[in-house]
């Protein structure tokens, strides 16, 4: 009846709500304009913080609200995420060439990353949800470890730190240069490191799905990360 009709509209408009305050707190296009400034301008030891923990309680909290609570109207949540994450996924590949400071390159870079999380979120499936949370855990482990070695850096120079600075890294500390590589090349999906398995745990699952228009955008800015 109308009333019924009245009351789902209103429950998929705080649904909607609910979404883009979230998306907001995970920095996922075109809700990320804060993200690297805040980046660049809070200190180092903060932006590690904040950069890692709190994308996991959100989306935690993300999984609890929408593939429980609101699972029955997964076809309402599931074109704002859609639209997000193929935001997120080219915002962060593209704008991210353009950047020379290292703080405003993992910035974009993490937007990037929010976006395949949401493409192993849409599906609402257990497959899904298991890549998910293999992704978040491969970000969890690599962003500690990138931001470990740009802290250390730090130590000897008070400087910003730009993609030059790193340039000459493999002279003054060859351990460190070939760790900073390999996560790099973790973030960005290169075989056989563990980021490659995870993005290619969320391409599975998002095929599965049928959501071929996404993957195909998710396997296209992965190549240019």
């Amino acid at each position: 009846d109308d009333s019924s009709a009245s009351s789902l509209s209103i429950l998929k408009i705080f649904i909607l709500f609910i979404a883009v305050g979230l998306l907001f707190k995970l920095a996922a296009a075109p809700f990320h304009m804060w993200s690297p400034d805040v980046y660049e301008g809070a200190p180092t030891s903060t932006t590690a913080i904040f950069a890692i923990v709190p994308k996991i309680a959100v989306f935690i909290l993300f999984y609890r609200l929408f593939q429980h609570s609101f699972y029955n109207l997964i076809e309402s949540w599931q074109i704002i995420l859609g639209f997000c994450a193929v935001c997120s996924v080219l915002v962060g590949s593209f704008v991210a060439l353009q950047q020379r400071k290292i703080k405003r390159l993992i910035a974009y870079s993490a937007v990037s990353h929010v976006g395949y999380l949401l493409i192993a979120f849409i599906p609402g499936t257990l497959e899904g949800s298991q890549s998910l949370f293999f992704y978040l855990f491969v970000y969890m482990i690599t962003g500690v470890a990138i931001w470990t070695i740009i802290l250390n850096m730090e130590l000897h120079s008070k400087n910003e730190k730009t993609l030059a600075d790193f340039s000459a890294l493999m002279r003054a500390n060859g351990g460190l240069a070939i760790t900073f590589s390999l996560i790099i090349f973790s973030l960005a999906g290169v075989p056989p490191l563990a980021g490659f398995y995870a993005k290619m745990h969320i391409f599975l699952a998002s095929m599965q799905s049928s959501l071929y228009f996404l993957s195909i955008i998710a396997v296209l800015s992965s190549v240019i990360s």
